[in-house]
């Protein structure tokens, strides 16, 4: 195959470069057992609506929670289409895990016939003298250990056994998948994880599968606020990561914690896919992309929200033109403090934080709480 493309190349092409681009793998990802993000996506054979009854898209709900947790993976994201998934996965770094910990996470995934089966042949072994003991388990042990904190391992473990079980059910010989599965590598950034995070929940309204995704039941948004706990942890470590680096995970919480928790991130994370996922329109008013009404986003504003950085800019924020000071908390406090006379003790040691609107960390020296934010000069139309 080589030579004949080099047979047909013009004589001024860089064959070293040929090789690459023939060879290059299509999913570039860090070594496995390596701390990472990514947004996983893959699609059905001929893009067909396998996926497109409720049943099945339970089904894959449960498939991948499994494979979540034998794989020590977290899904911070996911939504099933009709004939597609997205998935917004954290790998964390390898770690070894005991045998009891190991045989929980067969059972989960493999079922308790297979793990009772298993588990006899353990105790049997154990039993006997140590050596034979080891040479039977240790081949086992990594057969299962090496398939874990792997993002390739945790893709191959949740199409393959859909795939199969689907088959299976409806009798059906072929292809399942389309093509391999596409990756991104997301920056552990909380802007970059954000934005991908709430691209992924948005996708039923795009596709008018709903009219809003929290009632859309197989993406992590509609299957949090439905009461799934998983999906519950994955939206407060998302917002407690965004808003603090050092904020303990989900899992360390206790049970009135994590419910208060909960709660916070609830209604920050709404107003923020709420912000992000209104419609589009073009300059003649007609919608080319679908999302929430512009009337939808500013009720959500004014019960409880805010406005992106963006969104900000367009609208007459009038915390920029009578905040009197404007910047970080230790600027505007320092600067209050030389005009005691002019400024409450309160807002001279606290500063007051700018609401609704997207300029995160960010002070003035006047709390506007009657119109600090007024409607955009211009209509506003996203390109």
């Amino acid at each position: 195959m080589i030579n004949y493309i080099i047979n047909i190349l013009p004589g001024n092409i860089n064959i070293n470069h040929i090789k690459m681009e023939v060879f290059m793998p299509a999913r570039l990802l860090p070594p496995v057992g390596i701390d990472q993000f990514t947004h996983l996506m893959s699609r059905t054979c001929s893009k067909t609506h396998f996926l497109e009854s409720d049943y099945n898209k339970q089904k894959f709900v449960e498939i991948m929670r499994k494979s979540e947790e034998f794989s020590g993976c977290q899904v911070l994201a996911y939504v099933v289409m009709p004939n597609h998934f997205h998935i917004l996965l954290h790998t964390p770094e390898k770690v070894e895990i005991t045998d009891r910990e190991l045989f929980r996470r067969i059972r989960i995934l493999y079922g308790s016939s297979f793990y009772h089966c298993l588990r006899h042949d353990y105790n049997s072994y154990k039993k006997k003298n140590e050596n034979e003991f080891k040479n039977w388990w240790i081949p086992i042990r990594k057969k299962y250990t090496d398939r874990m904190y792997s993002t390739p391992a945790f893709m191959k473990t949740v199409k393959q056994r859909y795939a199969c079980w689907f088959n299976t059910k409806y009798q059906r010989d072929g292809v399942f998948w389309g093509q391999r599965y596409k990756s991104m590598l997301i920056q552990n950034n909380p802007g970059a994880l954000f934005s991908m995070s709430t691209y992924i929940e948005l996708n039923p309204m795009r596709a008018e599968l709903a009219e809003d995704s929290k009632d859309y039941l197989y993406c992590s948004y509609g299957a949090a606020y439905a009461g799934s706990r998983k999906a519950k942890m994955a939206v407060v470590d998302l917002v407690n990561q965004f808003n603090s680096s050092d904020f303990p995970s989900s899992k360390s919480l206790t049970r009135s914690e994590f419910s208060k928790a909960w709660l916070d991130a609830r209604k920050w994370y709404r107003s923020y896919i709420i912000d992000v996922g209104e419609e589009v329109t073009d300059h003649d008013g007609n919608i080319v992309k679908n999302g929430f009404t512009h009337d939808q986003v500013e009720e959500e504003i004014h019960k409880k929200g805010r406005m992106s950085f963006v969104d900000s800019l367009h609208s007459r924020v009038r915390y920029m033109s009578y905040g009197i000071v404007y910047g970080t908390k230790e600027f505007c406090t320092d600067f209050m403090n030389k005009f005691p006379d002019k400024f409450s003790k309160r807002v001279r040691d606290n500063g007051i934080k700018m609401r609704k609107v997207g300029f995160n960390g960010l002070y003035t020296g006047r709390d506007l709480q009657v119109n600090n934010i007024l409607p955009p000069i211009e209509p506003k139309i996203r390109e």
